[in-house]
């Protein structure tokens, strides 16, 4: 057998031109593979071949071009699977923009689903023909725009895709944001950014063409439609995935896929590996991860105990350390911007707490906070600026993150002023520079990622970050929940504080006397960690806070809800 080459397809064309090109090369390739599962392990598993793919995508696309013009919106509002997938390739076949979303359950439930669809004004909604009565009721009360027709993914459509070629659209998606701090916004990304930052993606994992992407996360998330819809067709990379909620409720699911042959490439957010840490008996568990080849983490705080802890678990079933990939990404960069070399170790390092709080990254050994690096871009540009005077600072100073590369999508969709402020910064005189929000700083030349801009609490002059508030109250208080905490500035009485709430876990509230210990404790480490007091610290019940799409706490969400009285302690309910 020969040795796999990887994979050196061009930027060009569109993503339905890599797929057809793929199919055509080799047909009965398997391409989609989707496993669901039941009590007793797995249930069934579905498959879809590269010629599969293009045909189905195909009949659906001549089923849409007889009710859409290329252009208009195309919402996918169905469960996880392969019929998802085609809904959004066959979008894309028509000619249309994608909106790869979710399945409807009430509108009432889920704001940011409603606020999407009243954003973009979707032409057609597509659901399974199961849904399609469930999908019209949605329609009964009058807040939603009316698509132009609701139709079936999963319908019979042979007859539409005989002799239908295809048409264009430069755009192939939008990808809505999460919502962490504002109303979700549809970021507007090209078949060439697509086809941008898979390349750069590839090259970052030196992914072979027979390797496959292993993936839980949803499909209408970034890191999850580019991982385990995108890069396949791009590509020709098989892709096998599952939902969310299997990976939830049994979390080893996931390690059973990764246990397969060939090269294996995953990601998730920093959360996962903890929840496995937590859930996973690695003795206990019969696995072989050494085809794993890359183990992204991305999409939140990247925490250099779950990177050794994990390491250190797994090792036994094959892990090393080089797999681990700490990276920085974000949807307006359609999802990838920079992660650890390849055949690198993941990259931690002390700095001071107190020089960081003054915008200044220092090495040091008492006092410190650990940051993990997240690598170097590849493909892209990076610079770090100061958000208020938009000049660029030199390596070690803190500020804001600014992008710049064929990634970078094209905009948020009907928000040309916003669009403009943030996609089309000037810098040095170049202009077409992303502004991420996300602060960090270059430390040898590898970047690190401090917090969110708009998150950053300013009490007294000095900067405190909440990821390292919250890391703070994890290591006092181990019974809350370590993934379902958020610190936030509020101001009360003319006084600016850090206001922290925290969901409990499952088991029964404890007794008042230890709620009152825990609170000492916690106010204590703050105290003496961060120099600063706490204007009140809440312990919630599980589910009180809100979180994004893709799991994260919403902290400026939650700082509304705060302030809107929604959020209490559980004491006071």
């Amino acid at each position: 057998m020969n040795r796999p080459q990887p994979w050196s397809g061009t930027a060009d064309g569109s993503l339905i031109r890599h797929a057809a090109t793929q199919a055509a090369a080799d047909p009965d390739r398997p391409l989609f593979s989707h496993v669901r599962f039941g009590p007793g392990g797995e249930e069934a598993r579905s498959r879809l071949t590269r010629a599969q793919t293009i045909e189905s995508a195909r009949s659906l696309g001549g089923r849409l071009a007889m009710v859409a013009d290329p252009g208009e919106r195309v919402a996918i509002l169905a469960p996880e699977g392969l019929d998802y997938v085609i809904g959004f390739i066959g979008a894309m076949y028509a000619g249309c923009i994608a909106v790869p979303l979710f399945a409807p359950t009430s509108l009432s439930s889920n704001e940011r689903l409603g606020a999407a669809l009243r954003d973009c004004e979707p032409t057609v909604w597509l659901v399974l023909r199961k849904d399609v009565r469930d999908a019209a009721e949605l329609l009964s009360d009058g807040t939603l725009p009316p698509p132009r027709e609701i139709v079936p993914i999963d319908g019979d459509y042979a007859r539409w895709g005989e002799g239908f070629e295809g048409r264009h659209c430069d755009l192939a998606y939008l990808q809505y944001t999460s919502g962490s701090t504002r109303s979700p916004r549809g970021v507007m990304v090209s078949h060439a950014n697509v086809i941008a930052n898979v390349r750069q993606l590839v090259e970052a994992f030196g992914a072979t063409e027979d390797g496959t992407c292993v993936g839980w996360l949803p499909l209408h998330h970034d890191m999850g439609l580019v991982l385990t819809v995108c890069v396949p067709l791009v590509t020709g990379l098989s892709s096998e995935f599952m939902d969310p909620v299997s990976f939830l409720k049994r979390p080893a699911r996931w390690l059973s896929l990764l246990s397969r042959p060939g090269p294996v490439y995953t990601a998730a957010p920093n959360f996962a590996y903890d929840l496995l840490l937590r859930r996973v008996q690695p003795e206990e568990t019969h696995v072989d991860l050494s085809r794993v080849k890359v183990f992204l983490n991305g999409s939140e705080r990247v925490r250099a105990e779950t990177l050794r802890r994990f390491t250190k678990a797994f090792a036994p079933h094959g892990v090393t350390p080089e797999v681990l990939r700490p990276s920085y990404g974000l949807a307006e960069a359609t999802v990838f911007a920079a992660t650890t070399e390849t055949g690198g170790h993941p990259t931690a390092r002390d700095f001071s707490r107190e020089a960081l709080e003054k915008g200044v990254a220092q090495p040091a050994s008492e006092d410190t906070v650990s940051l993990v690096s997240c690598g170097r871009p590849i493909g892209q540009q990076v610079r770090i600026v100061d958000p208020d005077t938009r000049e660029p600072l030199v390596p070690g100073n803190v500020g804001e993150i600014w992008l710049r590369g064929p990634n970078i999508a094209q905009g948020y969709w009907a928000r040309a002023e916003e669009s403009a402020e943030t996609f089309g910064a000037v810098l040095d005189g170049v202009p077409g520079w992303l502004r991420t929000g996300d602060l960090g700083f270059e430390y040898d030349g590898d970047v690190f990622v401090s917090g969110r801009l708009k998150d950053l609490i300013i009490v007294d002059g000095r900067n405190h970050y909440p990821d390292d508030i919250e890391a703070t109250i994890r290591e006092t208080a181990p019974d809350l929940r370590p993934d379902r905490m958020a610190a936030f500035e509020v101001t009360r009485d003319g006084r600016t504080g850090v206001v922290v709430v925290a969901e409990r876990t499952g088991r029964a509230p404890s007794a008042e006397r230890d709620i009152r210990a825990l609170e000492a404790r916690v106010r204590a480490a703050v105290s003496e960690r961060h120099g600063t007091t706490l204007l009140a610290f809440d312990v919630v019940r599980p589910g009180t806070l809100n979180v994004t799409s893709s799991g994260k706490v919403a902290r400026g969400a939650c700082r509304r809800a705060y302030l809107a009285g929604h959020i209490a302690p559980e004491a006071d309910r």
